[in-house]
């Protein structure tokens, strides 16, 4: 585990990187890159809020893709999963058949073997933000449900919130099918990163 909880810790090194491989590969990041960096030249506090409402969230998704990757055999991202209700929800990561098996801590769910696959939702925020995204984090977990493993992973913020409310909140999306995991680094520090991406034009 300490590998992985490293690799959940990357360095501003690495996130840099993953950054600037999501700008070269993926046209929608781009542009939203470079619409922030011709605005930051003019309106630096009004682009630094479109990077906190924009960018950390992206760079979360990318840090748990490349700390679970090399663990399965293929990954998907933003999967399509039609729900009970007629409606549909999108998961955020889903690593496929996996080589070596994954435990992130202890008790039901925490950990995944060899060949299994895993639905991850990947939340970054304060814990405000994160007590809010409750109902549709329990949309999106009931989507997970044709696959072996489901969690929910998000930034150190979620420590933030009060003990009793904070184990309601895991409770509740545990019993829906998926723990809850503190392992990305809190908000304002994936938001320096992302902002210190954009001025590194």
């Amino acid at each position: 585990f300490s590998e992985l909880h490293d690799r959940f810790n990357a360095s501003d090194d690495v996130r840099q990187g993953l950054l600037q491989h999501l700008y070269e590969t993926d046209a929608k990041f781009r542009q939203q890159v470079d619409e922030i960096r011709a605005q930051a030249a003019t309106d630096p506090e009004g682009a630094a809020l479109r990077v906190r409402k924009g960018l950390a969230g992206r760079l979360g998704e990318e840090m748990v893709r490349y700390a679970l990757q090399p663990y399965g055999t293929s990954c998907e991202t933003q999967v399509h999963h039609d729900v009970a209700d007629g409606g549909f929800t999108k998961t955020d990561f889903v690593l496929h058949g996996l080589k070596a098996p994954i435990i992130l801590g202890r008790g039901k769910g925490m950990g995944a073997t060899v060949g299994q696959d895993i639905a991850i939702e990947v939340k970054t925020g304060s814990e405000g933000y994160i007590a809010h995204e409750k109902e549709h984090i329990l949309r999106q977990v009931e989507g997970h449900q044709p696959y072996d493993a489901s969690w929910v992973i998000c930034s150190r913020d979620i420590k933030d919130m009060t003990e009793g409310r904070q184990a309601q909140y895991r409770e509740e999306i545990r019993e829906a099918g998926s723990p809850v995991l503190g392992l990305l680094p809190e908000k304002a520090e994936l938001d320096q990163s992302c902002w210190d991406f954009i001025r590194s034009a």
